[in-house]
């Protein structure tokens, strides 16, 4: 189902779980309020799951069209905050110091990603500037990174916590299980 969809108290549900979070799941089909007329076993299945060639036609995407329109927004914002950046920083050199486009981008660029600039502003007005920058560009830049890679990073860290832990239920099961061998 492409919406999102309100589920009743007697509707009965097929579901997909995500892959990659085990708490949700994409809605495949729902009967309206059976109220006992059917028993779930007794419903026949939706058309999407028998068409075909006997077997199942399910789209098999591992991400949900809802987390990926999310992650694509995520990347675009973060995209568009550092072109801005690289802009104004790029406009900002160019007028303030007099450099050649090129060379205010070139600039900007590597003050933005914590590279250090190749050469050094001539005015004090293009110092301030370039100091600005350089608070405003490197924390956007590390902004936009996190904005897009935080949420994958997020489970990779929960996922690693959670085996972790698991390793020490195992290590102190181990332990009990030795001490109770012991006469």
């Amino acid at each position: 189902m492409k919406r999102r969809v309100w589920i009743r108290e007697n509707d009965v549900v097929l579901v997909a779980p995500w892959d990659f979070d085990d708490g949700r799941a994409d809605v495949l089909w729902r009967y309206k309020g059976t109220r006992g007329v059917a028993r779930p076993e007794q419903l026949s299945p939706p058309e999407f799951l028998t068409s075909g060639e006997g077997g199942r036609n399910v789209r098999t995407n591992t991400t949900s069209p809802v987390g990926l329109r999310k992650f694509r927004r995520r990347a675009f914002y973060s995209i568009i905050l550092i072109v801005v950046v690289l802009g104004v920083g790029t406009l900002g050199m160019h007028f303030i110091e007099g450099w050649a486009y090129i060379d205010s981008f070139y600039f900007t660029s590597m003050l933005v990603t914590a590279e250090g600039p190749p050469n050094a502003p001539a005015t004090n007005a293009g110092k301030i500037f370039a100091s600005f920058m350089a608070f405003v560009g490197v924390g956007s830049v590390v902004t936009a990174l996190v904005f897009i890679l935080g949420p994958a990073l997020a489970k990779i860290w929960r996922k690693g916590i959670w085996e972790v832990e698991k390793e020490i239920r195992v290590a102190e099961h181990k332990i009990e299980r030795k001490k109770e061998d012991e006469p």
